[in-house]
């Protein structure tokens, strides 16, 4: 098999830094704490309403950043924009700034069509395996549809661009082996705890079958990140979860 045309070439690499994709998935980040807050303030006498729109991988960072005292909502933007700017710094190291805009479209494009392909091979292989998926809680479907929102962007941001990093980052100067094992190897671990997260303070009962179908999607998603970015990955994992809301 040949080469990609110069054209797809050059889009796959300067898409693929992690400056492109977090500037990617800025506007679903605004969008997400946009709605979070607005549907929050909602029904102020119905407790689950005011609690339940907030993804617990977001819960997560924050409560970090809230133990080194970074708890306004603005100095949380500033921690993004620090990260943004320190990636603009790798990325204009490595010679990858001169992306065209158009790139943005395309990659929301090509995640959409691997959210299609990811959920036709999730379910193949959740059949295959004769595993039985545990849905999410019933609720209003703008609420549903915030936390597909807050899942694409925080769970990416938590178990690929920090987790799968810092374990491809330790494996690679422990072991000393090529890319393809330690990112792999990274991927495998990220995915189980990524599975295992969803169990987390008890918010569901531990099932074989529930932490394997995690498992394959957390590694699918991992493997994608690791090829693709993490804007491809959020915009994946987002559109995934609102194709399955949708479908259900």
């Amino acid at each position: 098999m040949g080469k990609p045309p110069k054209a797809v070439e050059v889009y796959l690499k300067k898409t693929r830094t992690y400056f492109f994709g977090l500037l990617a998935i800025l506007p679903l980040l605004i969008l997400y704490e946009s709605a979070s807050e607005y549907l929050n303030r909602q029904s102020p006498d119905a407790i689950e309403a005011t609690t339940e729109v907030r993804n617990r991988a977001e819960l997560l960072i924050k409560r970090v950043l809230w133990f080194a005292q970074i708890e306004k909502n603005v100095y949380l933007w500033a921690v993004f924009a620090a990260v943004l700017l320190w990636a603009f710094w790798v990325a204009k190291q490595q010679g990858h700034l001169d992306f065209k805009l158009v790139y943005f479209p395309y990659q929301i494009f090509e995640s959409l069509v691997y959210a299609l392909v990811f959920g036709f091979a999730i379910s193949k292989l959740t059949a295959f395996l004769n595993l039985q998926a545990n849905g999410a809680p019933q609720n209003l479907l703008s609420r549903k549809m915030t936390l597909a929102l807050g899942a694409g962007i925080y769970e990416e941001l938590l178990f690929r661009f920090l987790l799968l990093t810092a374990l491809a980052f330790v494996f690679r100067k422990l072991f000393k082996i090529k890319p393809l094992y330690y990112n792999s190897l990274a991927v495998l671990l990220s995915a189980a705890v990524f599975s295992y997260y969803h169990y987390w303070s008890n918010a569901e009962v531990l099932t074989t079958d529930s932490f394997l179908f995690r498992f394959y999607a957390g590694g699918i998603l991992g493997a994608l990140y690791v090829l693709r970015g993490i804007g491809v990955s959020a915009y994946t994992h987002t559109f995934y979860d609102l194709l399955l809301l949708f479908r259900g």
